[in-house]
């Protein structure tokens, strides 16, 4: 699978972390091409035969069957059938399961739905381990509607993610001595360093050493598996807590950008908006005014 496209993430997504729809694919033929996005996919079948590859993996998926896509993997799926067939689509951000983990778990949590290497478990069958309650997630998100549609749908991804966490659904031939690949557990251990010491002046050079990784070697496989750079990520990190102590108490913007590692206010207010799309002042008022 060489050839594949990049896709942009919809509205849908960027405001509420996640989409749903119905595909249906007429015969023979590609429900979507070779493709990556930064989104979380898990389709669901509901009539037919399909094949799917991700990257360098390929299996047959019929109806009922569950399948993950993490973050920038290569995917595509093609219906086998002389007839049309069809199935569900759920996409979920990455951020939306830091959001609804706790900060000492989130990235831990997160970590496991943005790695993709050799073996990684990608289908879901009726009786595997968290089946019933992936399935029942992906049917929440799907019946989701009226006035509490935001929260409807992150209780019905909350499932979906309790699910594959609880099936341990890291890879399909791991045992009790090999859940993860050495690579993936050293960027693990890089984020719980940056979780302990966002609030720090911390570089990546001074992590990779703590790692006894090369600068570059490091670098490139933090970007490999998060998506991010380190210094994206650490960014990510500090404003997302930033958020948390707008939203919950009442200390000055000033007073958080320090306690978030921002030697400057100006660069961390530049940084919020940045990533928030609002400034830390916004934040405070909206949330001022729903109180």
């Amino acid at each position: 699978m060489n050839a594949y496209y990049q896709e942009k993430e919809s509205q849908v997504l960027s405001n509420y972390g996640i989409q749903f729809f119905e595909q249906k694919i007429s015969k023979k033929s590609y429900g979507t091409l070779a493709h990556i996005h930064e989104a979380i996919e898990l389709i669901k079948i509901r009539e037919g035969n399909f094949r799917v590859e991700v990257n360098t993996q390929v299996c047959l998926a019929g109806k009922g069957d569950i399948l993950l896509f993490r973050r920038n993997t290569i995917h595509s799926i093609f219906n086998e059938e002389e007839k049309e067939n069809a199935y569900s689509v759920i996409k979920i951000s990455p951020e939306l399961i830091t959001d609804i983990s706790s900060k000492e778990t989130s990235s831990e949590y997160a970590l496991r739905f943005l790695i993709s290497e050799p073996g990684s478990k990608i289908k879901w069958k009726n009786g595997d381990k968290g089946y019933e309650l992936i399935s029942r997630g992906i049917e929440e998100v799907a019946s989701a509607h009226g006035k509490y549609r935001d929260i409807a749908l992150k209780i019905g991804a909350a499932k979906v993610v309790l699910g594959i966490l609880e099936s341990g659904g890291d890879n399909e031939t791991a045992g009790p001595e090999n859940t993860e690949m050495p690579v993936s557990e050293l960027i693990y251990k890089s984020i719980i360093i940056i979780n302990e010491r966002y609030d720090t002046d911390i570089t990546a050079k001074e992590v990779s050493d703590e790692l006894n990784l090369s600068y570059s070697y490091f670098s490139r496989m933090f970007r490999r598996i998060t998506g991010k750079s380190f210094r994206e990520y650490l960014n990510m990190t500090r404003i997302n807590r930033a958020q948390q102590l707008l939203m919950t108490t009442g200390r000055s913007v000033t007073d958080i950008s320090s306690a978030c590692g921002y030697n400057n206010v100006s660069h961390f207010i530049a940084t919020y908006r940045k990533v928030k799309g609002v400034t830390p002042k916004n934040t405070s008022k909206k949330i001022s005014e729903t109180s």
